[in-house]
């Protein structure tokens, strides 16, 4: 059985995709989105609250690359790597209601608060509904990642 092309350009098939699906989506991208993320929100973990002063913050989708979330305002908070790592694709709100590491550093009543500020952020930017690739690709863009996908079986 021949090798399938992913695996001659030594990227796995997920990893492939994945990388397509960033360059489709890269043009719908906020441009200095760390600052403009950083001026509407304070520059601490939107999950642990750990300060950006005490830890390099990464920004975290709310609706993931592979939701077809951009990284555009409303969409994307600043988070620590410990909790960015431990999310994965746990929806944000749950993740930061079962979340030992949430829990251990925010009292019942800051996770419902912090709950509400990112609902009410993403709603402002109009991104608290989950977005979708027939929404933000052309119709040749979505062929294109129909085409990669049986290319890639």
């Amino acid at each position: 059985m021949p090798k399938a092309a992913s695996a001659r350009m030594g990227i796995g098939r997920g990893g492939f995709r994945k990388a397509l699906r960033s360059v489709l989506l890269a043009k719908h991208a906020t441009v200095y989105l760390e600052v403009l993320v950083r001026e509407e929100l304070d520059w601490s973990c939107a999950y642990c609250g750990i300060s950006g002063e005490r830890e390099r913050l990464q920004l975290d989708h709310l609706w993931p690359e592979s939701q077809a979330g951009c990284a555009v305002m409303g969409n994307v908070v600043p988070c620590c790597p410990t909790c960015n790592s431990d999310r994965r694709d746990v929806p944000w709100k749950d993740f930061l209601t079962t979340s030992p590491r949430v829990r251990k550093g925010r009292s019942t009543e800051e996770i419902k608060s912090q709950i509400q500020r990112i609902s009410a952020y993403m709603e402002a930017h109009g991104t608290d509904t989950p977005p979708s690739w027939e929404s933000l690709l052309t119709t040749d863009e979505l062929q294109l990642l129909e085409d990669f996908d049986l290319l890639l079986l």
